[in-house]
């Protein structure tokens, strides 16, 4: 069954739609998984429809890939990017002393609850908002294992409700009508995290049949 959630974004009253598919089945859109061009994402090269980007972070082992629309340099909020992201071990095991403010990477629970301190991790639908973790109702609804080229990811999908900020230090306050769908490949070997929130089409069947460098 699919479902469509509609939320309004900051800029110019305009929305975005997002649907979110169960039982992990990829989204399809005009961007087909055939006749694409070879993207190389770090080490992983997909073929990707005419149009994608390849942006690189400010982490060295990270990337965006933006889909659709403008993104900035360095991409930062995620709601200003859409696409995806391929996360190095700068992201799933930061160092505590060095690395980014975020808590190590865990299967059971979503990249949204990563970001913990201050403000937490921007709502992709509207940037004012922050997401949330299984504390704040995260749900997983879709796990597995999914191939990204020759290697197996742990699989997961997640529904995500959308908070208000507080006043303080932007802790969740009021839980709203907001949520998106986050999807993570999480490869073990090579500590890397896949990370989608745009539902991008066909992105399950562009990543499995990738290749590494």
């Amino acid at each position: 069954m699919t479902r469509t959630l509609t939320a309004g974004l900051a800029a110019g009253g305009l929305l975005f739609s997002a649907t979110a598919c169960d039982g992990g089945k990829d989204p399809k859109g005009s961007g087909g998984a055939g006749g694409g061009k070879g993207l190389a994402i770090g080490r992983l090269s997909i073929a990707a429809p005419t149009g994608w980007q390849v942006k690189r972070t400010e982490s060295p082992d990270s990337f965006r890939v933006v889909v659709t629309g403008t993104c900035p340099d360095p991409p930062g909020r995620q709601s200003a990017c859409k696409g995806f992201q391929l996360l190095g071990a700068s992201h799933v095991l930061p160092d505590e002393n060095d690395g980014l403010p975020i808590q190590p990477y865990r299967l059971d629970e979503p990249y949204a609850g990563q970001y913990v301190q201050d403000e937490g991790y921007d709502c992709p639908a509207d940037p004012r908002l922050r997401g949330a973790d299984k504390s704040l109702g995260a749900r997983l609804v879709g796990q597995g294992t999914a191939a990204v080229g020759a290697q197996k990811a742990e699989y997961r999908e997640w529904s995500i409700p959308c908070y208000t900020r507080g006043p303080n230090v932007g802790e969740p306050d009021k839980k709203t009508g907001v949520s998106y769908t986050e999807r993570d490949w999480y490869l073990a070997g090579s500590q890397t995290l896949i990370v989608d929130e745009w539902n991008t089409p066909n992105l399950k069947d562009l990543l499995a049949k990738g290749a590494w460098s």
